[in-house]
This record gives C-alpha cells, sequence and structure tokens, in this order.
C-alpha cells in the first residue's frame, strides 16, 4: 500500500527540513518526489515591496488548496500591475533612493 502527501512549507523551513521531520515522527518509508523547488519570502525593507505598499497593492496572498481568482479581481489587479510596470524611471529612482536613505539615517 502507498499514498501521497501533499506538504508545503514556508519560508521558515527548507523541504529537506521538513521531509527530516515526516520521516522521523512515520514508521514507513517515505520518498520525495522533488525537494528541489523551496518557499521563498520577500523581506519587508525589499525596494519592490515597497514600491507595492506605496501603490497599496496587497503584498501577500497565499496558496490554499482549490484556490482560485474571481474575474472581478483580476480587474481589479491589471491596473495596479500596469501602474507597477509603468512607474517613470525618475519617480522609481527616487522613491528607492528614499528607501534606502531611510535605512541609513
Amino acid at each position: 500500500m502507498w499514498f501521497v502527501v501533499d506538504v508545503r512549507v514556508n519560508d521558515k523551513y527548507s523541504n529537506n527540513d521538513v521531509l527530516d521531520i515526516i520521516k522521523s515522527n512515520v514508521s514507513c518509508e517515505v520518498t520525495a518526489r522533488s525537494t528541489r523547488l523551496n518557499s521563498s519570502g520577500v523581506n519587508e525593507t525589499n525596494p519592490i515591496k515597497q514600491v507595492a505598499i506605496n501603490l497599496n497593492i496587497n503584498t501577500y496572498r497565499s496558496n490554499k488548496v482549490g484556490e482560485f481568482l474571481f474575474v472581478d479581481e483580476l480587474n481589479q489587479a491589471i491596473p495596479k500591475y500596469i501602474s507597477l510596470l509603468t512607474i517613470p524611471r525618475r519617480t522609481l529612482n527616487d522613491f528607492l533612493t528614499s528607501i534606502f536613505l531611510k535605512g541609513i539615517t
């Protein structure tokens, strides 16, 4: 008999860490399909994240089983995404410079 377990980790653990935890807590053979792609997180001081926050864009969305997007959510997201990509270079440079200077002082 065999079974499949879908395990999704956060940025606090690596896939190998979780695999070791599982192996140490079960009495069956455990084989990972892959441990290649680990979760990652973005620091609050990341300049691109700061731009998104400045544009009032939600910077976190979790993956959930059966998750989907409503058409209305996509319609709201498209203009925000375009505005993020089309910030004038000078404005973006000034904004990023001000973030870095705040971090230094």
